[in-house]
């Protein structure tokens, strides 16, 4: 069990279920005053490398947000760990370099994002056993080549966020309070910024071509309000799988956890009697940034790591009220257009730099 600085929360769950291995950030000594047993510590970023390394596991959930994330997937795919992964930026950041390290290892990557996680679980609800759609050619996720073959069309699902409703002119003076108030789902407020303008969903579509190996002409966004079908594959015979349930990320993250079975669950069952299913296609007019990162992701390289970090500053301006809501896309917009170095993805400390470049970059023209 791992994290960062909340050595409060970690302690009490570690003294309810009593790890073997754990791994705090910061505040080791406190973590050891609260303690009610004796466990194997791991510190800093080097503890948390040995421990993803070394430790024997059956499933590493990388749940670890930011570019902080992005080292310690890396090293748990080359020690070829079956991870349920939920930290985006090893695959749009680095997703180029995160592919050639599983390609090399028997590493197996399951999503645990909803709309990911609704993909793979129609791409291995096929009518033949899951364990056969794994090849030596294989997808970023583990699914064959051939499977994808097959898959005329991703469908990736958005509530639309508070704004669905909304028209371009109703959109001119959206203020902090307004692009909080997420209609659907309960997220941190840099998740509810970027779902207001629907940055989110264009993260989710370059995670979706990394993850599936599809072209992103084949990766579509449709505004379902409801939030019960997470995700559909349309196959080449025009047949749809979809992949339904409430707004609620225990499903997927348990799926995670028990692939390739499916374990009991306590969670109430979906009225499919009473439940209005309608679906739009988004406005790429009123939300720019959903454009810019289809733009951004058939540019490849090193051009999503620019996107992703250059939206997460001008996200965090934004909350802190230094710069207007549509500021976000322009800052944005920005960062991606003034990158003039090689657009390629080689190494971490390539990306790391790049990520830096473009924080620092959002920064210096807000002021």
């Amino acid at each position: 069990m791992s994290a960062n600085s909340n050595v409060n929360d970690l302690a009490k769950q570690c003294n309810e279920f009593k790890p073997q291995y754990v791994h705090v950030n910061e505040n080791q000594d406190q973590l050891k005053n609260e303690l009610d047993y004796s466990p194997e510590i791991y510190f800093g970023n080097p503890g948390l490398l040995d421990i993803v390394t070394n430790v024997q596991c059956d499933l590493l959930i990388m749940g670890i947000s930011g570019c902080a994330g992005i080292e310690p997937t890396m090293v748990a795919a080359k020690a070829a760990k079956r991870i349920a992964l939920a930290n985006k930026e090893s695959v749009v950041s680095a997703g180029p370099l995160l592919k050639s390290i599983v390609e090399s290892s028997n590493c197996r990557i399951i999503p645990i994002d909803s709309e990911h996680n609704a993909i793979y679980q129609c791409l291995t609800t096929l009518p033949m056993n899951p364990q056969d759609a794994f090849s030596t050619t294989k997808t970023l996720c583990g699914i064959a080549s051939d499977v994808m073959k097959g898959v005329k069309t991703l469908y990736i699902t958005s509530s639309g966020g508070p704004f669905a409703n909304k028209s371009v002119e109703e959109m001119k003076n959206i203020t902090l309070d307004d692009a909080l108030k997420h209609p659907v789902w309960s997220m941190g407020s840099k998740i509810t910024i970027d779902s207001s303008t629907m940055m989110n969903k264009g993260l989710e579509v370059i995670e979706a071509h990394y993850l599936f190996g599809i072209p992103y002409d084949q990766i579509k966004v449709l505004i379902h309000k409801q939030c019960l079908i997470h995700s559909m594959v349309e196959f080449a015979d025009c047949s749809i799988l979809a992949q339904m349930y409430l707004p609620d990320m225990k499903l997927p993250i348990a799926y995670a956890i028990n692939w390739p079975n499916r374990a009991n669950s306590n969670l109430p069952s979906l009225d499919v009697v009473n439940t209005p299913i309608t679906f739009e296609h988004p406005n790429f007019e009123k939300f720019p940034c959903l454009a810019l990162a289809y733009e951004v992701g058939k540019k490849g390289g090193i051009y999503p790591a620019i996107l992703n970090a250059a939206n997460e500053q001008a996200n965090a301006l934004f909350r802190s009220r230094r710069i207007g809501y549509h500021d976000i896309y322009r800052l944005t917009r920005a960062a991606v257009d003034h990158y003039q170095d090689e657009n390629k993805v080689e190494t971490l400390e390539q990306v790391l730099q790049v990520d830096k470049w473009a924080r620092d970059h959002v920064l210096e023209i807000s002021k």
